[in-house]
């Protein structure tokens, strides 16, 4: 019974290594309220809280490997001579502030139609683009702040390879 116990959450895990990359659909509460954690709680008659623990850990720990490897991409930019080290940690200060702002304005976003969704998103764009000139940045560093490049798209330092 352990057993079975274990490698079912371990496809839970597993759905939720998934759904953090996107490939299933969000973490998030679906149209009935009900969480991800509390849909596998509920299907493996396990506890929860737990099952959430291991959903935050899990993204806790995407993060911070996201955020190491970004970290050495700008390191080899630097020691290629692309950016300096100023502008290193102007585009990792600048990361954390737009992770702020998100935060900041995201039940404003929520709220807004299509239309004033787009219109701010541009807004934020030309902002971050005016902000990259102001500090001698490559636009090809922007696709690291989301937008235009998005996941997939080609990195920094890789140009179409």
């Amino acid at each position: 019974m352990a057993i079975k116990k274990t490698l079912l959450l371990a496809g839970a895990i597993a759905t939720i290594g998934l759904a953090s990359f996107g490939v299933i659909g969000p973490v998030a509460a679906d149209t009935n309220g009900n969480s991800l954690a509390d849909k596998i709680a509920t299907r493996f008659n396990i506890n929860q809280d737990e099952v959430q623990d291991v959903i935050d850990q899990h993204r806790d720990d995407m993060k911070a490997k996201h955020q190491e490897k970004l970290e050495e991409r700008l390191s080899k930019a630097v020691e290629d001579g692309n950016i300096t080290e100023e502008q290193k940690t102007k585009i990792l200060e600048k990361l954390d502030q737009l992770k702020q702002d998100r935060e900041a304005n995201k039940d404003k976003v929520q709220n807004m139609t299509q239309e004033e969704r787009k219109a701010f998103m541009e807004e934020k764009r030309n902002e971050l683009k005016t902000w990259a000139e102001e500090n001698g940045i490559d636009q090809e560093y922007l696709h690291i702040f989301g937008g235009h490049h998005g996941h997939g798209g080609p990195g920094f330092g890789d140009k179409h390879q």
